[in-house]
C-alpha cells in the first residue's frame, strides 16, 4: 500500500486473482498474451472488469497489448467505421466498446485530426526517432496536418 492509500497488486491471469479481492482500478497488460479462457470461468478482461462493479462508474478496466490473435473469419468485410476484425483477444474489446479514436488539435488552426504515423515528417520506418525530437515539428511531409485537413502552416 502506498502513503496516499493507493494499493497495487501484481498478479498471474488466473481465477485466484481473478476472485480474490475487489478493485477501483484494474490494468491486464500484454492481454493477447493471456490465455483465452482463464482456468475455464471466462476471458480475461469479463473476469477483471467483475473485479470494479462495487464501485459503479467509478470503477475502470484497461486492457492494453498488440494483437497477436488469428481473425476468425478471413472473408470477412468491415461493415462500420473503425471497426476491428473478428478475432479475440484486444481488437475483440475494441469492437466492444465504443471505438474512440485519438485525435489531435491542429496547432496552427485548431481543427481536430486523426494523426498518421506514416506522413509525418521524421517519424519514418526506422527505430531511431531522435530525429523527430529534434525536429520539434508534427508536420507531415505533403505540409499538411492530415490527410484531409488543408490547414498549412
Amino acid at each position: 500500500m502506498f502513503r496516499d492509500g493507493s494499493f497495487l497488486q501484481i498478479g498471474w491471469p488466473s481465477i485466484t486473482v481473478f476472485s480474490s479481492s475487489d478493485y477501483k482500478r484494474v490494468a491486464l497488460t500484454d492481454y493477447d498474451r493471456f490465455p483465452e479462457d482463464i482456468d475455464g470461468e471466462g476471458d480475461g478482461f469479463s473476469l477483471a472488469s467483475k473485479r470494479t462493479t462495487t464501485f459503479m462508474s467509478a470503477g475502470m478496466t484497461l486492457a492494453e497489448s498488440s494483437s497477436g490473435r488469428e481473425i476468425t473469419d478471413v472473408k470477412w468485410r468491415r461493415s462500420s467505421p473503425h471497426e476491428a476484425p473478428p478475432t479475440t483477444g484486444i481488437l475483440s474489446l475494441y469492437n466492444r466498446g465504443d471505438r474512440r479514436r485519438w485525435y489531435w488539435p491542429c496547432p496552427h488552426c485548431g481543427d481536430w485530426f486523426q494523426p498518421a504515423m506514416e506522413n509525418m515528417v521524421g517519424y519514418g520506418g526506422g527505430t531511431d526517432q531522435s530525429p523527430a525530437g529534434q525536429s520539434g515539428t508534427d508536420r507531415y511531409a505533403n505540409g499538411t496536418n492530415a490527410g484531409n485537413h488543408s490547414c498549412r502552416y
